[in-house]
């Protein structure tokens, strides 16, 4: 191709015939580079210059179920509730503890620690979390009132512990099993380990296996209840250490 446009450029002094040819394919080749430099273009100005690869990444999806295997439903006694809901998240998945202080002592330590001067029953579940800490069984935590955050933790990270206004009498519950809050409520910690495809909570109560017996002692929360709890109340994001059963 080069060897014929470069004849044909200097073809014109043999006459007006090569001088035409010359003429034609000197045209030829200004459209032949006018359509190099348009396609060229058009493959610059396909994509964006702040154009990003979108990357996958592997793991749980947000509609993914999850359940930690739980430990037994615990009968708490009086108003020790924050120490028998660390216990059993001490029981459960990922890393069961399989020795622990019972939920009497924790509940016990925890009200040394827990900062009331006054005498008070009950406790605060971040003394309990304290206490399992300064005995080596957590590594890390925080609270949140963040529905999403919680149920994204309890999805990837393991149980959580709510501590919220319960209801105080005989539990009531619709046609899945899940626990409606109705009647009067009270302060109350408990445990919930698992989660399904439509943000359903499978949790646990400390209050007997007699204590909604269809399903020993555990219930279901929805993701509404559960968002609505957390206007007033707390979700609790605890990671156990890496060696959760110090000798």
């Amino acid at each position: 191709m080069y060897r014929r446009t470069h004849n044909a450029l200097f073809a014109g002094s043999t006459g007006r015939r090569g001088s035409l040819g010359a003429r034609r394919s000197l045209l030829a080749l200004v459209l032949a580079l006018l359509l190099w430099f348009l396609n060229l273009s058009v493959a610059f100005t396909a994509a964006p210059a702040n154009a990003t690869a979108t990357v996958q990444t592997p793991g749980l999806t947000q509609s993914q179920a999850r359940t930690w295997q739980p430990g037994p439903v615990y009968t708490q006694i009086g108003s020790s509730c924050v120490g028998y809901s660390l216990a059993a998240w001490l029981d459960a998945e990922p890393q069961p503890v399989q020795k622990h202080l019972s939920g009497w002592d924790v509940y016990s330590a925890a009200r040394q620690v827990d900062g009331i001067i006054q005498p008070h029953d009950g406790t605060l579940v971040q003394a309990g979390i304290q206490v399992l800490w300064r005995l080596g069984y957590v590594r890390t935590w925080k609270s949140t009132q963040d529905a999403g955050e919680a149920l994204s933790f309890l999805r990837t990270q393991g149980p959580i512990v709510l501590d919220t206004g319960f209801p105080q009498e005989q539990p009531v519950f619709d046609g899945e099993q899940n626990l409606e809050w109705t009647g009067k409520l009270g302060r109350h910690a408990w445990l919930c380990y698992g989660i399904d495809e439509q943000d359903r909570l499978s949790c646990q109560n400390s209050s007997g296996t007699q204590w909604n017996g269809i399903e020993g002692g555990r219930f279901h929360v929805t993701r509404a209840t559960l968002a609505g709890l957390l206007a007033t109340g707390v979700a609790w994001l605890i990671n156990k250490a890496q060696d959760a059963s110090p000798s």
